[in-house]
């Protein structure tokens, strides 16, 4: 201890001695340290920290089927008859659970408010481990009976919000669509359920009430989510093992609605994937990985510069080795006091990264993908779900990073002073000097290839992602976003007189051109899936039998949004309740459906809601609409089939208007007309068309912006580390300069003859980076779009571009190189 005490005040003293070198060291790995800091705090955060349940690592997301098992979309949905077999019938699990989330209109009160609710079986609660921190959960016997029990569970931020922390809330009375319910309990601080920005519980026997009539009987409707809690010496290969025969009988009870497994992907049966994992889009989860990996390429160029420059003090201080040398002082001991001079540089580049880390957590949140896009919307929250900070773990972390940092960068200049010639040290000769100099050199050289090749491998990932980003803003949306201006009103119990009326005055509106209403605007997903059957077509004969994506829009929603209609008619105000049925399919379903066939003419059947589950209910179709993208961009648009919301099949919840002028006098009328028809109706998600094509792309530029920082920083520290060796080499070389310009040399040639050195690094840097980064690329092939991970023109333009860098960086050292003078260069010796 007395000597680790000794070598933390010698090594104070000798960086305070150089406080240039000793503040360009620091900030350095502070860079490094910060961004690895706050990049970690994300993952951490999303992947890494463990659900806020109880032994979370037992608790699964029960698939309907294993055709996506890394996806929580339509395979995922299950009825709840099948939902109640399964619960009955299965040994691997102790308790198991269906959820749905659903959004719903806070009622009755003076303000209204669209939140977000679950409808949830009994065992929700107990399966997580979640108590009431104020009354209770829900009861057994509240799972039963089909609207016996109109209770609900509200979450602990809702009860602060609305109910004002009234200890007395339970008890007490809330409306979700007008329907009353009575609260019983307050959930704990932090809990938001399965979406992560739920407020409100209710029994799953509840859905028949807030949700439809025969939700809870009718085995085709498929609506409920399921997961469940393994047995304590249940493993999840068991578990799985008994889906298989488990997903046999449930078949015989009630048949599947689909079967769109792909044809080779082995026999169909429930998949289960932990819970954990199930929460996580796995498009964020890669995207984050290859942003770490990212940011620790950027901390390995800290270090490569950090034990650069201490190369380059090594060298100065040669003397000062010597001397302790001979005095007795071992390698070992020259060794520790050199790594505590790195210590003292790592720790406080690591207080300062925490800093830098704190600032880059805000970044990173403020260019987080958004939650509002299709990519996220089918995941839990994680960025509201969880909160993104400096904990415990990301401090502990901090602390580890830098002292690796430290070794890192710390020895292998202190392994290079330690093996100093006595002797050829203390004679201080220019031949003496050199063998000592082309040693530390050569590995500098090394580190600086390094750094560029590291450079090259960010500057790569970045191009293709900007590249791909560029191209997403490109492509063809099949509808015109300018100046189109999208609004939520939405109750589920609104009539079509609300919304013929809301039409009627939104399009009296100063500015407006046109307005129409839908259950949902493109780039929003899906409103609904529904199988489709086509008529005189068995569905025996089916090889795929497929789903559409059903949108209910007003006659107005095409010209509206420019949306082409490319045969056919429109709906028009005579398609309403009692006329024949009629609808418009996109050219994805008639190739879908209608592939050798004129679909104009044809009827079909879709089993969307109860009223179509009768054998008189087909429907028309009467037009074609051209593609338009609902869902991911960077996908081909599934079918899609519109209905006339005059002939309902689900509440329009979306009022879409084109208007030019002032956006906020716009909103506000609207907002004015939508409270004079109901008092009751929340406006909500308001947001021009322009705004959400930016969203569904938020991933992507996302990526591209945070790994073009990185390789930005990347390259800055590349070109310093090219600065410092070329300069160090020009201060060296002095004698030699002045040599070759007294016998002739013209400054060209000295500036030619360092360029050249640092053209050599570079293209060994190049050569290394290219073959680095053709590889480390294939990682980012599901995040790119239109470019190859190959993609000879990025790779072509960030080789220039370090080039240019490199050049740059050697330009002052070379010029000062020229400007020797021979008799002051001669007259060292």
């Amino acid at each position: 201890m007395d000597k680790l005490l000794q070598d933390v005040r010698y090594g104070t003293r000798m960086l305070l001695k150089q406080p240039g070198f000793a503040l360009i060291s620091v900030l350095t790995i502070a860079l490094g340290i910060g961004a690895n800091t706050a990049i970690f705090s994300v993952v951490n955060a999303v992947l890494l920290r463990p659900l806020p349940y109880q032994q979370p690592e037992r608790l699964m997301k029960v698939l309907q089927s294993n055709t996506n098992p890394g996806k929580v979309a339509t395979p995922s949905l299950w009825s709840y008859p099948r939902f109640e077999a399964f619960r009955d019938h299965n040994e691997s699990f102790s308790r198991v659970a269906a959820y749905c989330m659903r959004a719903f209109n806070l009622t009755g009160t003076q303000e209204p408010e669209h939140l977000q609710a679950e409808c949830v079986s009994a065992d929700y609660f107990p399966l997580l481990g979640i108590e009431a921190i104020i009354g209770r959960t829900f009861l057994p016997e509240e799972d039963r009976t089909p609207g016996a029990n109109p209770v609900a569970v509200v979450s602990f931020g809702f009860w602060q919000r609305r109910l004002g922390g009234d200890l007395d809330a339970v008890g007490k009375i809330i409306e979700l669509d007008k329907h009353p319910l009575t609260i019983v309990g307050v959930l704990p601080r932090g809990f938001k359920g399965q979406s992560g920005v739920s407020d409100v519980w209710v029994p799953a026997m509840m859905a028949s009430v807030l949700l439809g009539p025969q939700l809870l009987t009718q085995p085709r409707f498929y609506w409920a989510e399921v997961i469940g809690r393994l047995k304590p010496e249940v493993t999840q290969e068991q578990a799985q093992g008994e889906m298989n025969l488990l997903y046999e009988h449930i078949e015989k009870l009630f048949p599947g609605p689909t079967r769109s497994r792909p044809s080779g992907s082995g026999k169909e049966t429930f998949a289960l994937v932990p819970l954990k994992d199930a929460s996580v889009d796995p498009a964020i989860r890669s995207s984050f990985l290859i942003l770490l990996a990212a940011v620790g390429f950027v901390l390995l160029i800290a270090c490569a510069n950090t034990a650069s420059l201490l190369l380059a003090r090594a060298v100065a201080r040669r003397k000062e080795f010597a001397v302790r040398l001979a005095l007795g002082a071992s390698r070992r001991r020259i060794i520790s006091q050199l790594l505590t001079e790195s210590m003292l540089l790592s720790m406080m580049g690591g207080g300062l990264g925490v800093l830098i880390a704190m600032w880059g957590v805000d970044l990173l949140k403020t260019f987080k993908p958004s939650d509002s896009a299709q990519f996220w919307t089918a995941y839990a929250r994680t960025f509201d779900f969880f909160s993104v900070g400096l904990d415990g773990p990301v401090l502990a972390f901090t602390f580890v990073l830098a002292v690796v940092t430290g070794l890192l960068f710390g020895l292998i200049p202190a392994l290079q002073a330690s093996r100093a010639d006595v002797n050829e040290a203390l004679k201080d000769s220019p031949s003496s000097l050199g063998s000592g100099l082309n040693r530390r050199l050569n590995v500098r050289s090394l580190l600086i290839v390094g750094e560029i090749a590291l450079s090259l491998v960010l500057l790569a990932g970045a191009g293709l992602m900007i590249n791909s980003l560029l191209r997403l803003n490109t492509i063809e949306l099949g509808f015109e976003p300018k100046d189109v201006l999208t609004v939520r009103v939405y109750a589920r119990d609104a009539k079509i007189e609300f919304y013929e009326q809301l039409l009627e005055r939104a399009a009296q509106l100063p500015g407006v051109e046109k307005a129409a209403v839908a259950s949902n605007a493109p780039l929003m997903g899906s409103a609904g899936m529904s199988p489709l059957e086509v008529e005189g077509r068995p569905e025996a004969d089916e090889k795929e039998p497929g789903f559409v994506n059903v949108q209910s829009i007003a006659p107005g929603y095409f010209s509206t949004l420019r949306i082409l209609l490319l045969k056919g008619r429109g709906f028009t105000e005579q398609d309403r309740i009692g006329a024949k049925r009629v609808a418009i399919i996109n050219q994805a379903a008639v190739q879908r459906f209608f592939p050798d066939e004129d679909p104009i003419g044809k009827r079909i059947k879709i089993f969307f809601t109860p009223q179509y589950e009768t054998s008189d209910q087909f429907i028309e179709v009467v037009g074609i609409a051209n593609d338009v993208k609902y869902g991911r961009i960077e996908e081909l648009p599934g079918p899609d089939l519109y209905l006339s919301y005059l002939q309902p099949v689900n509440t329009p919840s979306m009022l879409i208007v084109r208007a030019s002028g002032d956006r906020q006098a716009l909103v506000s009328a609207l907002r004015r007309e939508v409270g004079a028809l109901d008092r009751n109706m929340p406006v909500y998600d308001v947001k021009s068309m322009s705004e959400r094509a930016a969203e569904v792309t938020s991933r992507t530029r996302f990526s591209a912006v945070i790994l073009a920082l990185f390789a930005g920083l990347a390259l800055g520290l590349s070109a310093i580390g090219i600065y410092g060796v070329m300069a160090h080499t020009v201060a060296q070389r002095t004698r030699e300069i002045g040599i070759r310009m007294a016998l002739g040399a013209q400054a060209e040639d000295v500036v030619r003859l360092v360029l050249g050195d640092a053209i050599v690094l570079t293209l060994a840097g190049l050569t290394l980076g290219l073959g680095a980064a053709y590889a480390a690329t294939r990682l980012l092939a599901t995040q790119l779009y239109g470019v190859s991970t190959s993609d000879p023109i990025t790779f072509a333009a960030i080789s220039i571009l370090v080039v240019g860098m490199a050049l740059a960086a050697c330009f002052v050292p070379a010029r000062r190189a020229a400007r020797v003078d021979p008799m002051v260069a001669l007259r060292y010796e």
